[in-house]
């Protein structure tokens, strides 16, 4: 089976610190030409999948603007940081972090699965894994010309933890941890209740907000407390030993914890409460949700207790189901494997195939411990 895109080059990596706004322009600065391939990219897709052209999409996102920085202040700097080092709109890049606020706020989007983004994720503890080590890992499935804006990036803001990023360029987060081994990565979720309102906390902003944390409790309750419109998976893992996926909608939060150590996570609801209570309209959507969190699970299983990063690796690179498997190939729409990602929540390293990796290498990446932030 062979990838559309094999041999891809590992993603930009950069280290950005000081204060918020320091950060945010050297993001911008850097990585400007990326940060216009996402805005390309989700201009069109916020038209032909929700039928809102950009000019209707900026104004919009100068609300939730407003919102995020009376909120989220010290985000918000990022973000406006980004948009001057970029010389793009502040508005720019609040709609990239809103996205999939954006992408939701029409109805139309339910009918055209064509480029729907699916992941598969989940958790290890240090009972089930051979070196004791806690892992959190998961292929990440977006449109294919994400590979033009992905990026590694390790943020040291004054007065906050370290944290290291998978991202795309312009966005605060897609998947990460911080110096004090709290990580989390996530799935897309589609309930009933979502609204289609552009109202809430983009999410983006709430995981960034998880890795602001120093401890595990204080950490998940920025899942529970953030202003929910649209629905969303998170699996949040602390280094000390646990891990836990919090099903949200707009209207709870539904909790799955590990099984012999080992969770897995596709894109549909998992929990009895939230399946007992919300339509699930990702099912419809993404039918392969169905098998690959059971593919990922049936492989992992069996070596519980002594599960290595190779077992974890094998396991993303599975292909039933192909093109849409577990680790997924653009073939018969734009969806792809973006990503492949092995967080090492003890180690504070990420092991990342940028690509499917199936055909693309697995590289290490380390927070450095060394490293302390300062103003600029």
């Amino acid at each position: 089976m062979e990838c559309r895109t094999p041999g891809i080059a590992p993603f930009p990596f950069h280290r950005f610190e000081g204060t918020p706004r320091d950060v945010g322009l050297q993001h911008g600065r850097r990585l400007g030409d990326r940060i216009q391939v996402s805005i390309d990219l989700y201009a069109s897709r916020f038209s032909s999948r929700s039928g809102l052209e950009w000019p209707e999409v900026l104004r919009r996102s100068e609300t939730i603007s407003d919102s995020l920085e009376a909120t989220s202040p010290d985000l918000h700097a990022e973000i406006e940081g980004i948009a001057v080092g970029a010389e793009q709109p502040l508005a720019a890049i609040v709609a990239l972090n809103a996205r999939t606020m954006f992408l939701r706020a029409a109805g139309r989007a339910l009918t055209d699965p064509e480029d729907d983004a699916e992941c598969t994720t989940g958790a290890l503890l240090p009972d089930a894994t051979a070196n004791g080590h806690t892992y959190l890992f998961g292929n990440w499935d977006q449109h294919e010309r994400c590979i033009d804006n992905s990026v590694l990036l390790e943020i040291r803001v004054v007065g906050r933890p370290a944290v290291f990023v998978l991202t795309e360029a312009g966005i605060l987060i897609r998947t990460g941890f911080n110096e004090h081994g709290i990580g989390i990565t996530g799935n897309s979720l589609w309930s009933g209740d979502d609204t289609g309102s552009t109202s809430g906390v983009p999410w983006p902003v709430v995981r960034r907000r998880v890795l602001h944390h120093d401890r595990l409790a204080t950490a998940m309750g920025e899942v529970f407390g953030a202003r929910r419109t649209h629905s969303g998976n998170h699996v949040v893992a602390d280094a000390e030993g646990f891990a836990v996926d919090l099903e949200a909608s707009p209207s709870d939060v539904f909790a799955l914890v590990p099984d012999a150590g080992l969770l897995t996570h596709s894109n549909h609801f998992l929990s009895v409460g939230a399946r007992s209570r919300l339509t699930d309209v990702q099912l419809g959507r993404s039918p392969s949700t169905l098998y690959r969190n059971v593919r990922v699970e049936g492989a992992l299983r069996p070596r519980v207790g002594s599960i290595g990063v190779a077992d974890i690796q094998a396991a993303l690179r599975d292909h039933f189901g192909h093109p849409q498997s577990v680790c997924a190939h653009a073939r018969d729409t734009n969806t792809m494997t973006v990503a492949s990602h092995i967080a090492d929540l003890t180690e504070r390293t990420m092991t990342i195939s940028s690509g499917p990796p199936c055909e693309n290498d697995y590289r290490v990446y380390r927070l450095d411990p060394t490293v302390s932030p300062r103003s600029m």
